[in-house]
């Protein structure tokens, strides 16, 4: 296609944007299911041709449509923030069970407390490099998506919030182990505190 016709084409669509969007809108109301019968057909081959596109052209196109990606993701963020937030919820919420049926339902720590209800419990960074690790990984959900993906018992271990939070406040220790009881107490209410809301 030549350079003429390319730009002819996108005045055109420009132009005629409104009207080619309530088009499209339509027809894929009429066509609906010929359309995902036709992708479930060739899903992979449409998926390896975005890939390919998005390899020789995402960067540059990014940069050139860069302020109306960005507007339109806000846009669509606080139309749909609800749907967002459960989604994300569930997600984490199935992230913590893989994690869990991986590194066991029971607190592991050595002060014998033996939590075992799942709300109460999380990944414990035993090499005490939490904080290192979130970083390099980009957050928490991908911390744990590393944790089921690769299991590594050196590295995690499921602790509750208690020894967890508490080991980190009282210098690796946990604070039920002696000198650190107040702290536990004073972790559990707060605990209880944020999961009553």
């Amino acid at each position: 296609m030549t350079t003429d016709r390319r730009q002819y084409y996108r005045a055109y669509h420009e132009e005629n944007r409104e009207r080619r969007l309530v088009q499209s809108r339509e027809y894929y109301q009429h066509h609906r299911d010929r359309i995902r019968e036709n992708y479930s057909k060739n899903r992979e081959t449409i998926l390896a041709g975005q890939r390919d596109w998005y390899k020789r052209n995402g960067v540059a196109y990014y940069a050139k449509n860069r302020e109306r990606i960005i507007a339109n993701v806000k846009k669509y963020n606080s139309k749909n923030a609800a749907k967002i937030l459960e989604h994300r919820r569930a997600n984490d919420a199935a992230l913590h069970k893989q994690a869990l049926d991986i590194y066991g339902h029971k607190c592991t720590c050595s002060c014998g407390c033996n939590e075992s209800a799942d709300g109460a419990l999380t990944l414990a960074h035993l090499m005490d490099d939490g904080k290192a690790d979130r970083i390099s990984l980009g957050g928490r959900r991908e911390v744990f998506q590393a944790a089921i993906t690769h299991p590594d018992h050196e590295k995690y271990a499921t602790r509750c919030w208690v020894c967890n939070s508490g080991a980190y406040m009282n210098g690796g220790t946990c604070p039920r182990l002696g000198n650190g009881k107040k702290l536990a107490i004073s972790i559990r209410k707060n605990y209880q505190i944020l999961h009553k809301q």
